[in-house]
């Protein structure tokens, strides 16, 4: 896992081109049991500042909802379970892993978000923003509607997993061409270990 640190926590690289993969990638080692995957998101606080990261939620709403979080933590864990489910369903949807259930519950996530948002004008541009009656599920309803719209995409949307060890991160793959979420990361890790394996199959064997 590639990651940076903002406001004392560590969060991962944005590799993905789009939110709702970003939020796939909270988690790596998708092919390893879920106990010995990597985690990101391990508290409400790591889901709101992620969410202001990739630009979820503002940074107004990430105060207030870090504030409500800490005042509800029951709560605020039972939503933080809510979007590891969600992650889980947008990863196997956009690989194809998955049947009509996990579609069928992004899209009643989707369909309550659009339950707490409203049309507000503001400079000229009108736009829809979450009403106080989301609550601490801003940041999951806002990764919802996301995952929507990209599994609504008028185009089809090529999305790849990288095969790197301990991995599996999804990114946008338009031209097919990528195979690496990062190259200097999985990419040059990958080809270390192959050169490694090479060179050891051609080393003579002791006397």
């Amino acid at each position: 896992m590639f990651k940076y640190v903002v406001d004392d926590r560590e969060l991962p690289t944005q590799v993905a081109g789009h939110p709702a993969l970003e939020l796939c990638n909270t988690s790596a080692g998708w092919d390893l049991p879920t106990a010995r995957r990597g985690e990101y998101l391990t508290s409400y606080d790591d889901l709101a500042v992620w969410a202001r990261e990739v630009g979820l939620v503002d940074e107004v709403a990430t105060v207030r909802l870090r504030r409500a979080a800490a005042a509800h933590p029951s709560r605020a864990r039972a939503i933080l379970r809510e979007v590891h489910r969600l992650r889980t369903d947008v990863h196997d949807l956009v690989l194809g892993g998955a049947g009509p259930a996990a579609l069928g519950r992004v899209g009643s996530l989707a369909a309550e978000a659009r339950q707490c948002q409203a049309l507000e004008r503001t400079a000229g541009a009108t736009r829809w923003v979450f009403t106080r009656d989301a609550g601490l599920h801003e940041p999951l309803y806002a990764a919802a509607l996301s995952a929507a719209d990209l599994l609504t995409a008028d185009t089809p949307v090529a999305v790849s997993a990288c095969p790197g060890d301990a991995c599996g991160w999804v990114f946008l793959n338009p031209s097919g061409r990528r195979r690496w979420c990062i190259m200097a990361v999985c990419g040059n890790r990958a080809k270390a270990r192959a050169y490694a394996e090479r060179h050891a199959s051609t080393e003579p064997a002791a006397p």
